[in-house]
C-alpha cells in the first residue's frame, strides 16, 4: 500500500481536476485504479453518454488492458428503445460494463480461480426507467 496526502490531479475535458485530499491507494492493483477512474468520470459527467465517452477515453491510460467477457442487447427488439446496463457488484473492480459490453481486467485472472463460477448481477434499464436485475455466472477457462 502507498499512502499519500497529496492531491491526485487528472485532466478531464481539457481542464484540470483535483480529486481526493487524502487517499490510500494500492498502486499495484489495476482494478483499484479502474474504480478510481470510474469515480472521477462519474463526478465530471453530466449525462450517461458523457460518462461512457469519458470512461472509454480514460481506459486507454489504464496500465492493464481488459478482456471482453460478453455482450448484451443494445435495444428492445420490439420497440427499439435503448437499454442501459450497470453492475450491482463488480467483484472488487474485476468487472465493468461499458455501453452493452461486459469486460474483465486481465489482472483479475491472477486472483480469480479457474473453473469457479463468479456471480454478477447486471441491471438492465429501459428508456422509461423500468429495470430488471439479471444474475450471470462467469467462469474462467483453465
Amino acid at each position: 500500500m502507498v499512502e499519500s496526502t497529496a492531491k491526485l490531479t487528472t485532466w478531464v475535458n481539457g481542464s484540470e481536476v483535483e480529486y481526493l485530499e487524502d487517499f490510500v491507494f494500492d498502486v499495484l492493483n489495476p482494478a483499484s485504479r479502474h474504480q478510481l477512474v470510474r469515480k472521477i468520470c462519474r463526478q465530471q459527467a453530466k449525462t450517461e453518454g458523457e460518462l461512457q465517452r469519458l470512461l472509454l477515453q480514460l481506459m486507454a491510460f489504464l496500465p492493464q488492458p481488459f478482456d471482453q467477457v460478453g455482450t448484451f442487447p443494445q435495444a428492445d427488439s420490439h420497440t427499439g428503445s435503448p437499454y442501459r446496463y450497470s453492475l450491482l457488484d463488480d467483484l472488487g473492480g474485476a468487472f465493468t460494463i461499458l455501453k452493452n459490453e461486459l469486460w474483465m481486467t486481465r489482472t483479475a485472472r491472477d486472483w480469480l480461480q479457474p473453473s469457479t463460477p463468479y456471480y454478477l448481477t447486471v441491471r438492465c434499464e429501459d428508456s422509461a426507467g423500468r429495470y430488471r436485475d439479471m444474475e450471470y455466472a462467469v467462469a474462467l477457462e483453465p
